[in-house]
């Protein structure tokens, strides 16, 4: 961006001292030549100005995206070195476990090597497996038991079901049988008490046959009286015949509960013998299973003196193993730390680089602003040379027609014969004239080179 300006300025500088040389080297022979050159001139003058305001505002945009870029590839290329770092870092970590890998590795070689000849070991492991092959037979083995036995306790268990229910029914056999047996007994007492009420009945009936016998008081009471003994008889009879039909229906009824209590005694009876016989192959599945447990346990505790060795073995190698894995885990933190680091020197850069983008945007709006300002005063002082100019032009026109009328005057002097004297004369004046108008535009065109060389001057001090 310095360069492009640089050159810029160079090229302002050009353009000013050409167009002082055009404006110093203007012919002063053809006035009309004059005018227009010095219009046309200023016409070009103005748009090459605009043109390098047009030309500098690219330049300046063209700058800004440069500079974005510039600082977008700046932040790539630090994102580029933090991972470069933390791939570093990642690199030494992956290295450093390693070597932890191979220390282990020579440890567990060491270890190897102390713990005998291959044959041993071999011989070792293999005892191993075959005891660990038959703790898995006999824990198979235990768990097909028990789950056959789970099973058998749950046939058990539904059979004590059906016992207890057998039994239930029992029970409520028997009570109904006690419940019949004491309807039984009332309506026996209720017989009893009926054919007690008949013989008093009897013994009535007797009584008043007596009675009517030895009494003869009246046909009509006797007759009467017999009349409801009858009744009496009658209603007598029907309820001894309704009492002999309940008592056979409730034999009949009796005789159906008693065949189902003896069924149920033998349904009970079998259930009976049915749990014994489980609760004797249960005892016989429970001494079968304490002897698995007990050939368990003995298998176990032969392999737990052999297992005691191997484990402390592998409790050193843990040990080992978790010395590895904290040192692991310190150069994480050391790696974690520096990763902190580098992400707040990350962040402070992009502060930075934030704030410098501010002062930058500000520079630029301070820039623009006053690049429109100079380009205001710019265009306020082509108005006022423009200004000038029009009344340079004016005056130069009118000087143009004072002239035309001169020579005219002359040249109706000269057809009208007059005197050399007067001729010379007016000649003289004329030359006078002239020689003014000529002085007169040169201090225009110096007027003007002096605008050009003060607005260089400001634009080199703007610069």
């Amino acid at each position: 961006w310095t360069r492009e300006t640089i050159r810029l300025t160079q090229c302002r500088r050009w353009s000013g001292a050409a167009m002082a040389a055009n404006i110093s080297h203007t012919t002063s022979d053809a006035r009309q030549d004059t005018e227009q050159s010095g219009t046309d001139h200023d016409r070009t003058l103005l748009r090459s100005l605009q043109a390098q305001i047009k030309f500098l505002q690219n330049q300046h945009r063209t700058a800004e995206e440069q500079l974005n870029r510039s600082m977008q590839r700046e932040r790539e290329l630090r994102e580029q070195a933090a991972n470069a770092d933390m791939m570093g870092l990642i690199a030494k970590l992956r290295r450093e476990n390693k070597d932890l890998r191979d220390q282990n590795e020579e440890t567990s070689q060491r270890l190897e090597a102390l713990r005998g000849s291959e044959s041993s070991c071999l011989a070792l492991q293999n005892r191993l497996d075959a005891a660990q092959e038959e703790i898995d037979r006999n824990r198979r083995y235990y768990h097909d038991e028990m789950k056959r036995l789970q099973g058998e306790n749950e046939e058990l268990r539904e059979d004590l079901k059906k016992i207890s229910e057998f039994e239930k029914i029992a029970e409520t056999a028997k009570n109904r049988e006690i419940e019949i047996r004491i309807s039984f007994e009332r309506l026996q007492a209720e017989l009893i008490e009926k054919n007690d009420q008949i013989r008093e009945l009897e013994v009535a009936q007797s009584r008043t046959n007596d009675m009517i016998t030895n009494m003869d008081e009246t046909s009509r009471e006797r007759q009467r009286k017999e009349s409801s003994l009858e009744e009496a008889i009658a209603c007598m009879e029907k309820r001894q015949k309704d009492l002999e039909t309940e008592n056979a229906n409730f034999k009949e009824h009796n005789e159906k509960l008693i065949a189902q209590v003896r069924e149920l005694e033998d349904s009970l009876f079998n259930s009976q013998n049915l749990s014994t016989k489980l609760t004797q192959r249960l005892k016989t599945c429970e001494n079968e299973v304490m002897s698995i447990q007990e050939e368990s346990k003995r298998t176990q505790d032969s392999l737990k003196k052999e297992t005691n060795d191997l484990l402390h073995m592998v409790e050193e190698l843990k040990m080992k193993h978790f010395e590895s894995l904290e040192e692991h885990k310190r150069s994480e933190s050391e790696w974690r730390m520096t990763r902190d680091k580098m992400r707040e020197e990350v962040r402070e850069a992009e502060s930075d680089n934030k704030k410098l983008r501010d002062q930058l945007r500000g520079e630029r709006d301070k820039y623009e602003q006053s690049m429109k300002d100079h380009a205001d005063a710019m265009t306020e002082q082509l108005e006022q040379r423009q200004k000038i100019e029009s009344a340079a032009t004016r005056r130069e026109e009118a000087l143009h027609r004072r002239l035309l009328s001169a020579e005219k005057e002359l040249d109706a002097l000269r057809s009208s014969s007059v005197p050399d004297s007067k001729f010379r004369s007016l000649q003289q004046q004329l030359s006078q004239e002239k020689q003014a108008l000529m002085s007169q535009i040169e201090a225009a065109v110096t007027k003007a080179a002096t605008l050009e060389g003060e607005k260089q001057l400001e634009r080199r001090d703007f610069e």
